[in-house]
């Protein structure tokens, strides 16, 4: 939904900001009205607040406890930022509020290759929106996944509130120089019983939304390169470290939204919820460039530990290491250290100590027998789907693209199964982009190998796969030839899949 900043009435001499009531120990807000000549009501919204709150004798949401953010200051950094034409980090450089511990970063960074990375820590990461103006379109419907768990969402907004995450809950668009864009709440189920994650649909709608005016591949002009460690990464670390090594992780809590953003950005990414207004100051779930930036603000972190000796891989906002079993307690802890002085907030109750079996990445690690297995309830989970495949005739693009995503996830145990995913992949990838919903029949599946290698998975091949059995070969082979047993894909193969 875009709120724009709509026609004023001739009879109006002055503009106002209206706040809900929040209260806080420092002080109190209610129904506060800042006097501004120059600042648009939006009487086309007619969210009707006080008539919602009145009917429900008392607004939930008006009455959140929370420590409030200074609506005034936002929006008077928002428009000098928004005036100067230029991202805060190169313009008007004004720090943004946030727990991350900017000198410490810049102390340990000085020789980073990432030579803006502090900057943008200190100012606000852009989002990178470069489309322009949003033709205006209709009031967002909040998603089901947020609609049928109102209390939920409640519970949501007060902890967010709280972190100071989002700016709310307003009655208007509060910015003067800038449209306000709202997009739809929804939920989705965690892995954890009974919790759901929040996301902020940027992507609708599909035709006109803030997640199609960010280029994926270009951010500040320069190249995105974007790459997660995978499997194979933790194999190789675990080997060079040998049997019986320590392997150990760490989790960051809330990871996306402790990177602020550039308040020039903040009218993108409003939300509304009971016809209340909030806006994310911080990365949301849900942005297109919020992995991107997450996973290169972590990988300062790694950069830190390598520079004291110490190898670790980051997925986003996991740590994974391993060491030998003599060291790997102190560097366990060396990393605890280290992100509480980088003033990032752990998910300690997620750490896993070290140990010689660990889960990542979906897959459980065994330093001591020297085997990868997929998880009982990744197995549980993959077998159900290929039982209701084998029975199937034809299926669309689209769920073929969703039944390989889960099966190349196996594959990282299965190795076999490598060759038939990417010879798979490598045809679904010849279709036109708009064939996502095109009915295809099995038979016209590469090599008619689908039914066959299904059975195959169905039948047991999630076995263990014993890592010291498994050889690159570095003479005239790529890394992904992989001989397992009597089973051996030759150079040839992989040019076919290549």
């Amino acid at each position: 939904m875009l709120i724009d900043k709509g026609e004023i009435s001739k009879s109006m001499e002055v503009s106002k900001i209206d706040t809900c009531t929040v209260n806080n120990d420092n002080y109190r807000i209610s129904s506060k009205r800042v006097v501004n000549k120059s600042l648009p009501v939006q009487s086309a919204l007619n969210l009707k607040i006080d008539e919602f709150c009145h009917k429900h004798k008392k607004c939930l949401i008006c009455d959140l406890n929370v420590n409030s953010l200074d609506l005034q200051y936002f929006v008077d950094i928002q428009r000098e930022i928004k005036l100067s034409g230029l991202p805060n980090y190169q313009g008007c450089r004004i720090p943004v509020f946030s727990k991350l511990k900017i000198d410490f970063f810049r102390s340990m960074l000085v020789d980073y290759n990432d030579h803006i990375l502090c900057d943008l820590l200190e100012f606000g990461f852009p989002i990178g929106y470069t489309a322009g103006d949003i033709v205006d379109i209709k009031k967002p419907r909040n998603h089901s996944g947020a609609r049928d768990f109102p209390d939920f969402i409640l519970k949501y907004l007060k902890k967010e509130l709280e972190y100071k995450a989002v700016i709310g809950p307003l009655k208007v668009n509060p910015f003067i120089y800038s449209s306000l864009v709202l997009s739809p709440l929804n939920s989705v189920p965690k892995s954890t019983p009974g919790e759901r994650r929040v996301i902020l649909d940027l992507s609708f709608p599909s035709e006109n939304c803030i997640n199609a005016g960010i280029d994926k591949d270009i951010y500040l002009g320069e190249s995105v390169n974007l790459t997660y460690p995978s499997v194979d990464d933790f194999v190789n670390l675990i080997k060079l470290k040998g049997r019986n090594c320590g392997i150990f992780k760490r989790d960051l809590k809330r990871a996306y939204r402790q990177i602020p953003i550039d308040p020039g950005d903040i009218n993108f990414v409003g939300f509304h919820w009971k016809n209340h207004i909030f806006v994310d100051r911080v990365l949301s779930m849900g942005l297109r460039s919020s992995a991107h930036i997450c996973q290169r603000v972590t990988s300062s972190v790694v950069y830190m530990m390598k520079q004291s000796g110490y190898l670790l891989l980051n997925y986003l906002d996991d740590f994974a290491g391993a060491e030998k079993s003599e060291d790997a307690n102190v560097v366990f802890d060396l990393l605890g250290r280290l992100l509480d002085s980088c003033g990032l907030e752990e998910s300690v109750e997620k750490a896993s100590s070290p140990s010689t079996v660990m889960t990542f990445l979906g897959v459980k690690f065994d330093t001591s027998e020297l085997t990868i297995s997929v998880t009982t309830e990744r197995v549980e989970e993959i077998l159900l789907l290929v039982k209701t495949w084998l029975n199937l005739l034809v299926a669309t693009v689209k769920q073929l693209q969703s039944l390989l995503g889960k099966l190349h996830f196996v594959s990282n145990c299965v190795r076999p199964g490598r060759l038939f995913v990417s010879r798979l992949l490598t045809w679904l990838r010849s279709l036109p982009d708009d064939k996502c919903d095109h009915i295809i029949p099995f038979s016209k599946t590469q090599n008619d190998q689908l039914p066959s290698i299904l059975v195959k998975f169905e039948n047991g091949m999630y076995h263990s796969l014993p890592y010291n059995q498994i050889r690159s070969d570095h003479v005239d082979c790529s890394p992904g030839d992989y001989q397992y047993q009597n089973l051996c894909y030759t150079h040839a193969d992989y040019d076919v899949i290549k």
